[in-house]
């Protein structure tokens, strides 16, 4: 005899129905959270976090590849490509099919005049992603690293002087007035004028605060929470579009040569050009290999150090065997 199924469990709901909690509950829980309410939220005067930097660097790499990917010239240049080299292709395979009745100058020249066809159909191309490099360069145009270079020429009176001041005074009175410079809300700029002056003070004076860990451990706190503000994400933007440029640029200088000496777009090319001319998979691990120095390197370089395995304008040759910090050469000796 088979067996009837259960019938499943019945859940009542507590939000409405018999079961439901009296409305005297719910005007209990209202009044509770209004009495509350005013000291939920974060103690008064408390320093909001600090921006994160990643943040800027997404939002400025997404700029540039919606900026990329609207510029017909550049998004559809692999395509446009690939429809040269079969073309191309097309016309050697069809020279070859009535090679015998070619003598062997003939078949030089026929072969030559192809050839510079395929030279007189990128040229063009070239020149167009040209213009879109002229342009993107024009559109997101580079920007100084903050708090890296003295403006003296565009700098005011007052911020000459606190700046002067700054280069003599101990160390840790700058440090003072680049913390108190800086603005606890993340969306007040404060007088950037006065902060970079400030900034770029300590930073030249590095030799002296790198010696003592604790005192550089407090400047590049503040020197990293003055980055965070103001390197925002057109700073980013200009580094990256140039670098996805110059991918995409090598990428389809390694496909025309193949096309220029072989008369044909050798297979190999195509992934590569394609991923080269799309947006990549990590945009803002690309932003940190565009910048002139990222923040982890600025950071060990005020302390007089550089990667074991850096690499780059600021880094040193890369060394599989370096399991440390290598001092840089020019700090001098320092008691340790």
């Amino acid at each position: 005899m088979a067996s009837t199924p259960s019938p499943g469990i019945t859940v009542a709901s507590p939000s409405f129905g018999p079961n439901a909690p009296p409305v005297s509950a719910q005007l209990a829980s209202v009044d509770l959270h209004q009495q509350l309410a005013p000291y939920l939220g974060p103690p008064e005067g408390a320093t909001p976090p600090p921006p994160d930097p990643r943040d800027a660097m997404a939002s400025g790499a997404a700029q540039v590849d919606r900026y990329l990917d609207t510029t017909a010239a550049f998004s559809a240049e692999p395509s446009a490509l690939f429809s040269v080299g079969d073309d191309f292709a097309r016309q050697f395979l069809q020279l070859a099919r009535v090679a015998n009745d070619y003598t062997a100058d003939g078949m030089l020249k026929a072969r030559g005049n192809i050839f510079a066809a395929v030279a007189a159909a990128l040229k063009p191309r070239a020149a167009s992603l040209a213009k879109v490099c002229v342009k993107a360069y024009k559109d997101f145009p580079l920007m100084r690293d903050p708090g890296k270079e003295l403006l003296l020429a565009k700098a005011r009176p007052d911020i000459l002087s606190i700046a002067s001041t700054v280069a003599i005074a101990p160390v840790r009175y700058g440090l003072e007035v680049l913390r108190q410079s800086l603005p606890a809300d993340p969306t007040d700029d404060g007088d950037r004028a006065l902060i970079e002056s400030v900034a770029a003070v300590l930073w030249m004076r590095r030799t002296e605060w790198g010696a003592d860990p604790a005192l550089a451990e407090s400047v590049v706190a503040q020197w990293r929470r003055m980055v965070a503000r103001y390197r925002d994400a057109s700073f980013y933007s200009a580094f990256y579009v140039r670098l996805r440029l110059a991918r995409a640029l090598t990428a389809w200088l390694a496909a025309t040569n193949s096309l220029l000496q072989s008369g044909q777009l050798d297979p190999v090319y195509r992934a590569p050009l394609q991923l080269a001319f799309g947006p990549p998979d990590d945009p803002v691990a690309l932003v940190e290999q565009a910048l002139p120095a990222t923040d982890a390197q600025d950071t060990l370089t005020a302390y007089g150090l550089r990667a074991a395995d850096g690499t780059g304008r600021v880094g040193g040759s890369r060394s599989s065997e370096g399991v440390a910090p290598i001092r840089l050469p020019d700090r001098g000796s320092r008691p340790t």
